[in-house]
């Protein structure tokens, strides 16, 4: 089963916007009304030999992306983080994960949390029953937005253009390294979006499974096509235009917006595309213009369930 099928399945049983429910499964984070206030709830986890290779990363960094990424979704809503709670499983009889190594682990959870203003204020932990199970570390986030405007996956329009922050691809280094560990959550700079942009900033996804399949999530909830040009996408070290279009985990933003951008705050911001009629682009959500031809790229980006036999 691949991840849309089964992202597909549970939006089907899940009903849509009721009571304090604004927004539910299928954009970055939920958001509820609650009184005054828009609350957007999001949850993200690390998982060892998945998302990070702990016998080439200490628990420093460990802790470090597991709230970022989380921090990541926030950008994404153009929203400020308020709190945070976390989960660690840990697991049994791991020489390496040891009494010191957890503690540095909740260390660094508190204080990146405490840097970008996301005070962890609960959680819970447990030991794995069996040996060789996985360190699990679950970040649970609630923001909101001061201005009551809330930045969907389902604004863009037939027209827009389509933008990145930053650069794409080559996050893993061969160590276990890299980009995927040392980004800053883009919070200040989607903040600084809504002011330039205002009214003309239509949509907004957090770029964790590669361009090619979150501009497809755009392209999805928006109803519209998305056509890229391989020529103007900001690549990371040399990264090729598959690297930089289906890598994932660069934690820069992607939207749309109906005027241009192409630097704010010092942060490069660059014009990779443009939204089009859905017709378009059909059978495809996403197409990428390299030179002369065009390809499909709806399933390239990362692939969290893929069971695949070599699946990493």
């Amino acid at each position: 089963m691949r991840e849309s099928e089964l992202l597909s399945h549970i939006f089907k049983k899940t009903p849509g916007p009721t009571g304090p429910v604004v927004v539910g499964p299928g954009d970055d984070m939920a958001q509820l009304k609650l009184d005054e206030m828009n609350l957007l709830i999001g949850v993200d986890q690390v998982i060892a030999g998945r998302h990070v290779d702990i016998s080439r990363v200490g628990p420093e960094l460990v802790g470090r992306k597991a709230v970022c990424r989380c921090l990541s979704d926030v950008a994404a809503m153009g929203a400020k983080p308020i709190a945070g709670v976390v989960t660690v499983a840990i697991p049994t009889g791991d020489e390496m994960i040891n009494d010191a190594w957890i503690k540095k682990l909740s260390d660094s959870v508190h204080q990146v949390g405490q840097s970008f203003g996301c005070p962890i204020v609960g959680g819970d932990i447990a030991v794995l029953p069996e040996k060789g199970q996985a360190l699990v570390l679950t970040v649970t986030v609630l923001a909101t937005s001061n201005d009551g405007r809330v930045l969907l996956r389902s604004g863009a329009e037939v027209g827009d253009g389509v933008y990145v922050t930053g650069e794409l691809g080559r996050t893993l280094e061969a160590d276990g390294h890299g980009h995927h560990l040392h980004f800053v959550p883009r919070i200040e700079l989607s903040l600084r979006l809504k002011k330039v942009l205002g009214e003309d900033l239509h949509a907004m996804i957090d770029l964790s499974d590669g361009l090619a399949r979150d501009a497809g999530h755009i392209a999805k909830a928006s109803g519209v096509g998305i056509e890229l040009e391989g020529a103007m996408i900001p690549r990371r070290n040399g990264a090729s235009l598959h690297e930089a279009i289906a890598d994932g985990e660069d934690y820069e933003l992607c939207f749309t917006s109906s005027s241009a951008v192409n630097e704010v705050d010092g942060i490069p911001v660059a014009r990779v595309g443009t939204v089009v009629d859905a017709a378009r682009c059909h059978p495809c959500r996403v197409i990428v213009n390299d030179g002369a031809t065009s390809q499909c790229v709806d399933d390239l980006g990362y692939e969290h369930i893929s069971r695949a036999p070599n699946a990493d």
